[in-house]
């Protein structure tokens, strides 16, 4: 998630970062800004920013990574009160920091998040100059998806952008993916919270779940829209302690997991689970992209176990998720199937075999202690004579 912010920071050099490229040029003979460095004008961009962007999306690219391009964040346009992030004064949308007149707080409230919710005339062409920059910075490039804005509360302004985004890519060599998140800051310590048919109901091909929809934490409903949903920690309380299995309940679930680093925010400090939910992560990562035979096939199907959290194509291939521990049940089509088992603890397979089930309900027992995953998909039939029996399976007329 490449987070892209239009402040240099709090404006007051000596007590906030100051980040670097802007996006605009800054230029001498008006005078500083806020920072203490020249200020930016609005007209001309910084290829350095653009260069910048481009290098690190095409470097993800060589590992297999994509980049979600956050177009805008809201937090640059906000004024909260120290320690947080008071980042208005150090915007580029900012009169006191730009040579155009261009002012983002059109209200005085001294919060610029009117750049969303009323932008001027002015700024909507900036807006879309800046948007196309960005396209034609990397539309030639394939693993990019493009956010339209970070928690901002005004979903009309970004309905407007997502249409945007379409439209001048329509005519290019690429079209890309575009990701809507779900609401935000909509005014000085206002949040607007779209709700689950407003994202999801959007043209956007891809969405990003809230907290205030359902109980992602611990429970995540399954995501059967038709839309790649992705559980996003950074809007799923980020700051609490990671939570051990939510990773592969959410890929039970038919979600994209992603981890909200502590690190991003200088005062958090990890415990021991978030390195393993790292593993864990990339575990996930494996399965999807190297075991299954086809992830798309792979559909949420809770009711098929007794643990509720099921991706399955029924009688080709089953990744069943115990956060519980113990034994479990799984309704299978009859057959053969090569079987593993993950222990999420030490984020490793420690058993694999092949194994003959009956249709209905087989009763799996986990070879080890705590929260397990099982993995089976399906073989050639056994020889007569070469049923193999294990204690982790029980079912009636096996062997």
């Amino acid at each position: 998630r490449n987070w892209t912010v239009m402040s240099t920071g709090c404006g007051v050099p000596s007590e906030c970062a100051v980040a670097y490229p802007m996006p605009y040029k800054r230029v001498s003979g008006f005078g500083s800004a806020n920072d203490g460095a020249a200020k930016f004008d609005l007209n001309q961009f910084d290829e350095k920013f653009f260069n910048r962007l481009r290098s690190r999306v095409m470097d993800a690219g060589k590992i297999g990574m994509y980049v979600s391009i956050m177009l805008y964040d809201v937090a640059a346009f906000s004024n909260f009160s120290a320690p947080l992030d008071p980042m208005w004064g150090g915007n580029v949308f900012n009169a006191a920091n730009n040579i155009n007149g261009i002012h983002a707080d059109t209200n005085g409230d001294g919060w610029g998040v009117e750049f969303f919710t009323a932008p001027t005339p002015a700024i909507r062409a900036l807006q879309k100059k800046y948007v196309e920059k960005v396209i034609d910075t990397v539309n030639d490039l394939d693993n990019v998806i493009y956010e339209i804005a970070n928690e901002v509360g005004s979903l009309q302004w970004q309905y407007e952008m997502i249409d945007f985004v379409k439209s001048y890519e329509a005519s290019k060599a690429k079209q890309h993916l575009v990701l809507l998140s779900p609401g935000g800051l909509s005014g000085p310590n206002v949040y607007t919270h779209a709700t689950r048919s407003q994202v999801i109901g959007s043209t956007a091909e891809v969405f990003a779940v809230s907290i205030e929809w359902a109980d992602y934490l611990d429970n995540p409903p399954a995501n059967n829209n038709g839309k790649p949903g992705i559980l996003d920690r950074d809007h799923v309380r980020p700051r609490t302690t990671f939570v051990p299995m939510l990773p592969w309940k959410a890929f039970a679930r038919g979600y994209h997991y992603n981890l909200f680093d502590l690190p991003f925010e200088a005062h958090s400090v990890e415990d021991p689970t978030w390195e393993l939910a790292r593993h864990n992560i990339g575990a996930i990562v494996r399965y999807a992209n190297n075991t299954f035979s086809d992830l798309s096939k792979m559909l949420p199907n809770g009711d098929l176990s007794s643990t509720q959290y099921a991706l399955a194509n029924p009688g080709s291939e089953y990744l069943i998720v115990q956060p519980e521990g113990g034994a479990f049940t799984v309704e299978m089509q009859s057959g053969v199937y090569n079987s593993e088992w993950f222990d999420p603890k030490t984020f490793s397979t420690v058993h694999m075999g092949v194994v003959s089930l009956i249709a209905g309900k087989n009763t799996f027992v986990p070879p080890f202690n705590g929260s397990a995953v099982l993995y089976l998909k399906s073989a050639p039939p056994m020889e007569p004579g070469h049923c193999q029996t294990d204690s982790s399976y029980s079912a009636t007329g096996v062997c």
